[in-house]
């Protein structure tokens, strides 16, 4: 690894920084500004005043990879459905089943009067 540039930042941070932003509905940019607006979002993700944010670009996920298995798979013409099975399944399940975000709920943007308590 190289010893110029800015050092990366840590997994843990990167972490932290991902559970704000989905406890908050937020997104990463608005995930940003509010770690460097607010001290108890900086002191969840043990930074200090003067420590360095991490942008929403590098705390953005990246994309994931396929096995080399998978990589053949592809090659010879199978199907996601096909390779991966569980995971359409489990994505397909969380879809139907998960509700809408409480940040929507308060805006008004989903009508509650239907719908069960989160508490």
């Amino acid at each position: 690894m190289s010893k110029r540039g800015r050092p990366p930042f840590g997994v843990v941070l990167k972490f932290r920084i991902l559970v704000l932003q989905d406890l908050h509905g937020l997104s990463l940019g608005q995930t940003e500004y509010l770690v460097c607006d607010r001290l108890s979002w900086m002191r969840f993700c043990w930074l200090g005043p003067v420590d360095a944010v991490p942008d929403a670009t590098r705390v953005a996920a990246s994309p994931q990879r396929n096995t080399s298995g998978e990589m053949t798979a592809i090659k010879v013409g199978k199907r996601a459905c096909d390779i991966r099975p569980e995971k359409l399944a489990r994505l397909g399940r969380m879809s139907r089943t998960s509700p809408p975000m409480r940040s929507q709920r308060r805006a008004g943007l989903i009508d509650t009067t239907n719908m069960v308590s989160d508490v």
